[in-house]
């Protein structure tokens, strides 16, 4: 088996057009927007978010979307000005300097460049 690289991930969640909305906020572009199923994308990765029902649960603190971004420090500052709550920029032993928020939902996302 020879796999080729990761496409996408579905998150459920409770409000799509929500989601949708707070994606294309941080810079995703939108591909669908529709009250039960919303999809954004960027360059080939795409995120599809559909509406949770009472038995599916949302959000998780064991996951995390990583964000390759060109300057940590820059992106916390803009994060920041959009009214959200970024973590403080922090170096890891990786070799990555990160920052974290949280969305709608509860699922992480990490801002990170390589060092």
């Amino acid at each position: 088996m020879k796999l080729n690289s990761v496409s996408g991930l579905i998150f459920m969640v409770k409000d799509p057009v929500k989601s949708a909305d707070f994606y294309e906020d941080l810079g995703f572009l939108v591909a669908k927007r529709e009250a039960d199923l919303a999809s954004v994308r960027v360059n080939w990765f795409w995120l599809d978010f559909v509406q949770a029902h009472e038995y599916r649960a949302t959000g998780n603190d064991g996951q995390y979307l990583y964000v390759s971004v060109a300057d940590v420090d820059e992106t916390c500052k803009q994060l920041t000005e959009k009214k959200l709550k970024p973590t403080k920029p922090e170096d890891y032993k990786t070799g990555r300097r990160e920052t974290m928020i949280s969305d709608p939902d509860g699922y992480k996302l990490v801002f990170f460049q390589k060092k």
